[in-house]
């Protein structure tokens, strides 16, 4: 394979990953003032200032699950890519729609949530330059094109198994598949232990990986901020930022990590202990990853909503023929022709 045909097919990867992946802006706010401005307040001012630190509101974020609940998200992700290389461009376009499903299995003595997440249905569309698109619903399509065989597999069986404290930190998971976050952050958004106020700022660190022309591996630091940017009528809105720790000054590394970097935000009703959304972007160029006018762009928007029952057992009903059987877990395999 030549380092040309390599680059594109690198570009039609980058949307693929992010399908297969589908199974953040800050504002501050302080109330301090620094040391040589607190000299010039009277006591009666100091007194106040601190007063108000006291008094200032603190959300505590945490999950509320009972065992057998059962919730629906509704996920969008739409990618556009284009890839410039030696005079010759290639543009990539995909969306997907999926319904994910979250069945609450056990909650503990201490409150830890046990949990088991599918997919309920599916519907892909992908095109490639000016070529025919491409595309798959599971809800009426019996039978997936061969590049869409792989999701159509894990339809309707246990994709991660896995248990969380009620402030989201992960304590076990089991993935049934090739688990990637892709800018996404975890299953389960992790809050602060202790109650927040409008204004703080919290992180995730994790490492990625990037291959060197030399055939080494290189590892990356990288950090989710979070912030609470506000709250109204018991919903928190939480910005949520990809910054990179380690210094990259080579754009063969970054046109591999491009689509990690994501900023967004997150809706979370305190009162429900329920997510009620999540939006997540990308939007990043990189310039001379191989020859001095290579380019590559990538912009996508991902977008997590909740989904009533009602509403999934509706399109269900509305669109699955009679003939189709529904697999369980402990099916075989399909084997296709």
């Amino acid at each position: 394979m030549t380092r040309q045909h390599s680059i594109f097919v690198s570009a039609k990867s980058t949307l693929a990953f992010c399908t297969l992946s589908i199974v953040l802006n800050v504002c501050i706010v302080s109330i301090g003032h620094s040391q040589t401005e607190k000299e010039k307040l009277s006591v009666s001012e100091q007194l106040a200032i601190a007063a108000k630190k006291a008094t200032v509101q603190k959300y505590l974020l945490r999950y509320k699950f009972k065992e057998g609940d059962v919730v629906y998200w509704q996920t969008e992700q739409v990618d556009n890519g284009e890839v410039s290389l030696q005079k010759k461009k290639e543009l990539t376009r995909s969306r997907t729609l999926s319904t994910k499903k979250w069945r609450i299995t056990g909650i503990d003595k201490n409150g830890n949530i046990s949990a088991v997440q599918s997919l309920a249905d599916v519907d892909m569309w992908q095109q490639i330059d000016q070529f025919p698109p491409t595309s798959y619903n599971s809800r009426t399509d019996s039978k997936p094109p061969i590049k869409f065989e792989n999701i159509a597999d894990t339809i309707g069986i246990e994709l991660v198994n896995f248990k969380f404290e009620p402030n989201g930190n992960l304590l076990e998971k089991k993935a049934n598949y090739s688990d990637v976050e892709l800018g996404m952050g975890r299953i389960v958004v992790e809050f602060p232990t202790e109650a927040i106020a409008v204004g703080h700022k919290w992180y995730h660190n994790r490492v990625i990986k990037a291959a060197l022309p030399t055939g080494q591996i290189k590892k990356i630091r990288i950090r989710r901020m979070f912030q609470l940017v506000d709250v109204k009528h018991q919903v928190a809105k939480i910005g949520v930022q990809t910054q990179i720790l380690t210094p990259i000054h080579d754009p063969e590394i970054e046109v591999q990590i491009m689509d990690q970097l994501t900023q967004g935000f997150i809706r979370f009703d305190i009162q429900t202990g329920r997510i009620l959304s999540r939006e997540y972007h990308w939007n990043r160029t990189v310039q001379g990853f191989s020859t001095a006018d290579s380019l590559k762009r990538y912009v996508g928007r991902f977008k997590q909503t909740p989904k009533s029952k009602d509403a999934v057992e509706l399109a269900a009903k509305a669109a699955i023929p009679d003939t189709v059987n529904i697999r369980l877990i402990n099916d075989s395999p399909i084997l296709r022709q």
